[in-house]
């Protein structure tokens, strides 16, 4: 019998499970329980790393911000409008 150690939950891997997530379902179809399904865990696990549903949209939007921003090229000479456009 070979035992599955699966990773450690953590913020970052909650909250990519539910980008994915909300990829596949919608935000309507986004729940805590749902994503709870998806990491094999109870939801109220969920809660040692989000106070509520808010804080991890938060941090889902957060991290897609981060995403974005990975990519672009910024000019040192740049303003922060022109950064942030």
């Amino acid at each position: 019998m070979s035992a599955e150690r699966r990773s450690p939950l953590d913020r970052a891997r909650v909250a990519d499970t539910a980008l994915r997530l909300l990829n596949e379902v919608g935000l309507d179809g986004l729940t805590l329980r749902a994503i709870a399904k998806e990491l094999d865990v109870k939801a109220p696990a969920l809660y040692w790393h989000f106070r509520d549903k808010q804080a991890l949209l938060d941090e889902m939007a957060t991290q897609m911000f981060r995403r974005m921003a990975a990519d672009a090229e910024l000019d040192p000479a740049d303003t922060w409008q022109e950064r942030l456009l």
